[in-house]
């Protein structure tokens, strides 16, 4: 070969050499099939099964196969799954919302989405249905992962040896936002028991706006530890304006029902700006050598994590029973008169665990729901050019546009220049005085109204105004929506 051609092939080759190699794109699956079938050929990039469709199995495959960080779309569908997904990349997996994109165990005992590794983000689903030995309903063993605005609802891990669940993570980084773990169980015949709720191991975990409630963990002949949160060896463990109320635990030995703190090692369980309520065989807290720090300001119903102090308020918590309060998850609401309304050191959000407004009146509440209402007040009239003295009928409507009820509701109507001569009103009583209707209404409902019909006499001449103003038990997002005005102008014989 001449030298030429050795100068000529150099020359095309060079950059073949030098040029860097670019990693693959990332990708976005978008799930079109609530089958559970696999992806039929992991070396094409398409997510298809053998049927050509996308499933979220076949995605998060491709996701795993594919360099980068990887979209799931999971449109409102129940899947039921078979097996674990699991997941070993870097990922973002979002449903529609935690009450339409549901993700179900089926087919015996096991666990549902288990990850390994990575950056990953759950979003918007539930996941409900996992039972039997390993039924583990997230299970993370390393990476960082945050579930946000997620259901973990009636999953139940058992067996013979120690039984942890139903949202584990051993040895990872976790944060729970906006998300509600409820009515889980986690049972070992014969050993001990961890975490009805959440367990947490060498990992650190950040937990905030997110109701853990009515979970339950037993043992047979050992210990249940933490019906709520179990946080054990060398594990942090951050609660922030979060509900940790009417969990369980059943054993011979029981150890926090609420929140279990570390057996041993480094770590520590901080808690702030939230509530800790209504335990059910044990007490809230419950220590094997450290107690948790309180911060900011906290409310407990019994003095088992410390007694009274300038962070911990002892006493009754009024908290409604777990419900769909609105959102896409379920929540404990404080009720009027509770200790935990406006008490909150600081906002740590802008929003609830449900996206409603923080604060409402003032300061935050404690716990992950705000409590409020959003009352509106409109009148209107049946004649607005009545003749002089005349009788005519106006209409005043008490409305709810916020996501809790307004209890105690009160709704005043004053006519000015003119005689109220009835109000009546279903499901509630009005009292009338001489230009004034005083009504109680009882509970209003989000989009369900209440109306009072009244009957008014006329003067002889000139405006009337007719004035309507609503309020209640709880505090209220907009103020100026509380009253309402209606005019007639009478006409001269």
């Amino acid at each position: 070969m001449t030298r030429r051609v050795l100068i000529v092939l150099a020359l095309v080759l060079a950059p073949l050499t030098l040029a860097p190699v670019s990693p693959a794109a990332a990708a976005g699956f978008t799930v079109n099939s609530n089958s559970d079938a696999a992806d039929a050929d992991l070396s094409d990039p398409a997510c298809a099964t053998a049927t050509s469709v996308c499933t979220v199995r076949a995605a998060i495959q491709q996701a795993n196969a594919t360099a980068g960080s990887d979209v799931v779309t999971v449109p409102a569908m129940t899947i039921s799954l078979g097996s674990p997904l699991t997941i070993s990349s870097n990922l973002t997996l979002r449903g529609a919302g935690a009450r339409s994109t549901i993700l179900q165990a089926t087919g015996g005992a096991h666990g549902m989405l288990l990850v390994t590794s990575g950056v990953v983000n759950v979003s918007g689903v539930t996941v409900t249905g996992a039972t039997g030995g390993g039924a583990l309903a997230v299970y993370q063993s390393g990476g960082d992962l945050t579930l946000q605005g997620i259901r973990v609802t009636n999953n139940s891990a058992s067996g013979a040896g120690g039984a942890y669940g139903p949202v584990y993570t051993m040895n990872g980084t976790m944060t729970v936002r906006d998300s509600e773990i409820s009515g889980n169980s986690t049972t070992s015949t014969s050993s001990n028991a961890f975490g009805g709720g959440l367990s947490v191991y060498s990992s650190t975990v950040t937990v905030l706006n997110t109701t853990i409630a009515d979970n339950t963990v037993m043992a047979g002949s050992a210990q249940a530890l933490g019906g709520g949160v179990w946080a054990g060896l060398n594990s942090t463990v951050t609660l922030t304006s979060s509900t940790v109320a009417g969990n369980t635990v059943s054993a011979p030995s029981t150890f926090g029902a609420g929140v279990f703190q570390n057996m041993g090692g480094t770590g520590s369980v901080e808690v702030s700006d939230s509530v800790l309520a209504l335990p059910q065989g044990g007490t809230n807290c419950a220590a094997g050598g450290k107690t948790p720090v309180f911060l900011g300001r906290n409310l407990l119903d019994d003095t088992s994590c410390g007694a009274a102090a300038a962070t911990r308020t002892i006493g009754p918590t009024r908290l409604g029973a777990l419900a769909n309060n609105g959102g896409q998850t379920n929540t404990r609401v404080p009720a009027p008169g509770s200790l935990a309304l406006n008490a909150a050191s600081t906002c740590a959000t802008p929003t609830d665990q449900r996206g409603q407004a923080r604060p409402i009146a003032g300061k935050c509440d404690l716990g992950a729901a705000e409590s409020g209402s959003n009352r509106k007040a409109a009148v209107s009239v049946s004649n607005r050019k009545p003749s002089a003295g005349s009788d005519i009928i106006a209409t005043a409507t008490a409305l709810n546009r916020g996501l809790d009820h307004s209890t105690s509701t009160r709704l005043t109507v004053t006519a000015f220049r003119a005689k109220v001569l009835s109000a009546t009103v279903l499901g509630g009583s009005c009292r009338v005085s001489g230009n004034r209707a005083t009504c109680k209404l009882g509970t209003v409902a989000k989009g369900t109204p209440k109306r009072v019909l009244l009957a008014l006499r006329m003067p002889a001449s000139g405006r009337v105004v007719i004035t309507a103003k609503v309020g209640g038990a709880q505090a209220d997002q907009v103020k100026a929506n509380n009253s309402a005005t209606a005019k007639a102008v009478v006409r001269a014989r």
